[in-house]
This record gives C-alpha cells, structure tokens and sequence, in this order.
C-alpha cells in the first residue's frame, strides 16, 4: 500500500484524527519515520512506527502495510528492522541513530529494550 515516506505521512494526515490526535498535530506536527519493525506493539503484524511531536506532546502510531493503524505507548526498537532492509520505509529518517539504538535495546535489560524518545541514546 506504501511506496513512500510521503505517502505513508499522507496517510496519517487524512486519516490520523480517527486516532483521537488533534487536527493540529496531524496537519502541522513534526512527523519521523522510526522505520518498520517486524512485529508492532500488541499485534503479531510487522509494520511502520511514524512518531508526531507538536508543542511537547508525541504520539506514537503504529501503521500495518494494510493501512491499518493504531496508538502505541513504547518503540520495540529490538524489532527495528532498518538494519537489515535496504527499503527506505523500513530504515526510517534517522537509520544510523536508530541502528545504536537497537543495539543498546538487543544488548540491555528488559527494561532497557524500548524507549520512547530515539534522540535520547
């Protein structure tokens, strides 16, 4: 369903406010592609996790390749799979900050493997 960075941020913005975001975080939010990760947050389905920052609130938003999307609470960066796809969608914006964070995540204790915040490693 997803080819783009573009069309999956386009997608959101039409269809994001059903999520309970507001309308001015869908249309002027900051938007990041964290990439695609083989299994989201309470689901057994891989897909993409798009972040939205607007004046200091985040959401996270969980995206099936079907189009199917959902709140999210944390990142499964373990499940990062940008490391091992040459996709852009699965590598997300920031590929080589999200590579040390799966690593850290992999490697660390249980309460180490998710974070919310990418930059903070």
């Amino acid at each position: 369903m997803f080819r783009t960075r573009q069309q999956l941020f386009d997608f959101v913005e039409r269809y994001g406010t059903s999520l309970g975001i507001p309308s001015n975080a869908v249309e002027g939010g900051q938007f990041e592609l964290l990439g695609g990760f083989s299994q989201l947050p309470a689901s057994n389905h891989s897909g993409y996790i798009l972040r939205i920052t607007r004046l200091k609130r985040m959401w996270l938003i969980g995206i099936r390749p079907t189009g199917k999307m959902n709140l999210i609470k944390d990142v499964p960066w373990r499940l990062w799979q940008g490391d091992v796809s040459k996709n852009p969608l699965y590598q997300g914006d920031r590929p080589e900050i999200y590579a040390r964070i799966k690593m850290v995540a992999s490697t660390g204790s249980s309460q180490n493997n998710i974070q919310k915040d990418p930059t903070s490693v």
